[in-house]
């Protein structure tokens, strides 16, 4: 035990080791009298190092003052031994003033401190002894919260990677040890970057940077990595800041490989059911339809009446087919963008034009469906098809449980990026059920008493296809006052899209030693054309000249993606001579039309001849671009 010293008549219990029967004398003459503020000493004298250890296995010695040189132990070897047989026990050493260079490997072996024995005195041994009792604790203390951290860290049941602000590793469990076969003594010290594990470190690397830079928590989801048996593997991974001690970041994970199989075999069965379903769903509602029209013969006002519900429930099976495969490709992150440069006030119209479904569902229940968008253009890189369908899923949400009122469709342009929302004056969504809004198969309050019952899966999908594009999606409602769906996506750089498209074209083609190319349609006369239209005028004739390029495109997988200057195409397994034929073509097809007020010009650059990553293939492509 290790006793603290107060300033009131507090006895301590003194073992002092001394074969030197002068030596021992002097010290208990010093211990004898007061040690100041009011400390007592109570000591017990013993001459060798196994008389001692004796003495301490009976209990009740608060301190050990002893001399290194015993006759049945010298030097380090006496403190070691005191150490072993009465570890909590504090240990003044004492020395001679000759052996003033073993002060420190006294200390290092367990003492808490020495004196010289030629120089002792009353203030002097009181002052070491006081220290050594409460270096005595502090060591106790650390050690308690020392092996209380690691009893914590080691009932972790997933790995536990703790890094310094260096990035090198500080920490490395048990658990990381089995995930990636190595052992912590391989690594302790190592920069994270080159640990020996092969994985997809680039995603870690940003998750690192961006914990960092927001001081916050940030989630990696499905990193790739090669695990102990050479199959691939997947790690679910949380960054965490905790800037304690020589730690900087810890790192929690596990390996999900198995619940991706998992959800891999659910995703295939999902898909193969659904592919499985539609073809003799078309064929049924073929027949259906033909019978309905009376193409097959005559009807009945009865027949035609049950024959239209049999069409309704077939078309919303459909959907409910559509909706499993669109949730299965976006989890499975199989589903492909094809990104360009989209007018998203274009978008809101068209959804609330007169002839659209979803305002002659509105028109029909008597409801108002409007759009509030700015009169200038408010554009963004998406996939304009899925961008649609997140609109209509969230208008279509509104309008199964809105019984009066309106819907608005509103786009807002923020600084460097586009705001959405759809907001009803329904039922709204109570408290409760909020964090569950974008959950599958959701059926909560909003759908109860009147109204149309829904998949369950329309606001799932929305949210998977806002955060494909990079956007976020969250939810505003008050149970009774109506909801406001919102979603944000981010204003990128036509640079940025065409970076994105090469850089998985490379992925793409690297593997099987293809091709990709990459060509720039630039617009000569961009400066007079801009001196005589308006901004949208001149957005036309580009958008006029993509149409063009469109439909000089030959392959399937040929795309374009239209830029502020101008049109880019990539053309995947197209080497750089076939890919200036290609381009010479779309530049004579242009030239052929009856208007075409646009002068070209068009640059290319290919992988592998002319660059082996995207940046070197960019700057190639756009040196006055260069990031």
């Amino acid at each position: 035990m290790s006793t603290k010293i107060k300033s009131r008549d507090q006895k301590v219990k003194v073992l002092l080791i001394e074969s030197n029967p002068t030596y021992a004398r002097v010290v208990q003459e010093l211990l004898a009298v007061s040690g100041g503020n009011g400390i007592l000493f109570d000591v017990e004298c013993v001459d060798r190092i196994s008389a001692a250890v004796d003495r301490l296995s009976k209990g009740d010695i608060q301190i050990a003052i002893s001399d290194v040189h015993l006759p049945d132990s010298d030097g380090t070897q006496t403190i070691l031994k005191l150490r072993m047989n009465a570890p909590e026990i504090p240990i003044v050493a004492l020395i001679g003033t000759a052996e003033k260079s073993s002060g420190m490997v006294i200390l290092e072996n367990g003492a808490q401190d020495y004196v010289f024995m030629e120089q002792v005195n009353r203030e002097l041994l009181t002052r070491a002894i006081r220290y050594a009792i409460e270096r005595k604790q502090t060591e106790e203390a650390l050690r308690k919260a020392h092996a209380e951290k690691e009893l914590l860290l080691s009932s972790i049941t997933s790995l536990l990677i703790g890094l310094n602000v260096k990035d090198e590793i500080a920490y490395w469990n048990v658990i990381a040890e089995g995930t990636f076969g190595i052992l912590s003594g391989n690594v302790m010290g190592s920069l994270f970057s080159d640990c020996g594990i092969h994985w997809q470190y680039d995603a870690i690397a940003i998750g690192l940077a961006e914990c960092r830079q927001k001081n916050a928590p940030v989630r990696i989801n499905d990193v790739r990595f090669l695990r102990p048996n050479m199959e691939d593997g997947y790690l679910g991974l949380t960054i965490i800041p905790v800037k304690s001690g020589q730690l900087d970041l810890l790192i929690f994970g596990a390996d999900i490989t198995e619940r991706k199989k998992l959800e891999h075999l659910k995703d295939e069965f999902i898909s193969t059911v659904s592919h499985e379903l539609r073809t003799p769903l078309t064929v049924i509602r073929e027949g259906v339809s033909q019978v309905l029209e009376g193409i097959l013969g005559e009807t009945t006002e009865n027949q035609k009446k049950f024959l239209s519900i049999a069409l309704q429930a077939i078309d919303r099976l459909s959907r409910i087919i559509n909706d499993l495969l669109d949730i299965s490709k976006i989890e499975a992150d199989k589903l492909e963008l094809k990104m360009d440069l989209v007018d998203l006030t274009a978008v809101a119209h068209e959804i609330t034009a007169p002839s659209s479904p979803y305002q002659m569902r509105a028109n029909d229940k008597g409801i108002t469906l409007e759009v509030r968008v700015p009169s200038h253009r408010v554009e963004c890189y998406v996939a304009k098809d899925k961008i649609i369908q997140v609109f209509t899923n969230l208008v279509g949400n509104a309008l199964k449980f809105v019984e009066k009122g309106k819907i608005e469709i509103s786009i807002e342009d923020k600084d460097g990026y586009a705001e959405c929302s759809v907001t009803d004056t329904g039922m709204g969504i109570s408290k409760e059920n909020l964090p569950k809004a974008f959950n599958k198969f959701q059926q909560f309050d909003r759908t109860d008493g009147p109204g149309e019952k829904g998949t369950g899966l329309g606001l799932a999908i929305s949210k998977g296809l806002v955060e494909m594009h990079k956007g976020k999606i969250w939810v505003e409602s008050e149970r009774g006052k109506g909801t406001k769906f919102i979603f944000i996506l981010p204003m990128l750089q036509g640079r940025d899209i065409l970076k994105q498209y090469i850089s998985s074209g490379i992925r793409k083609a690297a593997p099987n030693k293809s091709s990709l190319s990459c060509i720039q349609f630039r617009i000569l006369n961009f400066g007079s054309l801009k001196k005589g239209l308006s901004k949208d005028g001149v957005t036309a004739l580009i958008e006029d000249f993509q149409v063009s390029v469109r439909k000089s495109l030959r392959n399937k997988a040929d795309f374009s993606v239209r830029g502020e200057f101008g049109v880019f195409v990539l053309l995947p397994s197209t080497n750089k001579e076939d890919s200036c034929h290609v381009g010479k073509r779309i530049k004579e097809d242009y030239e052929k039309l009856n208007s075409h007020p646009l002068e070209i010009n068009f640059n290319l650059v290919s992988f592998p001849e002319d660059g082996q990553n995207e940046e070197e293939l960019l700057n190639l492509l756009l040196p006055e671009e260069k990031s």
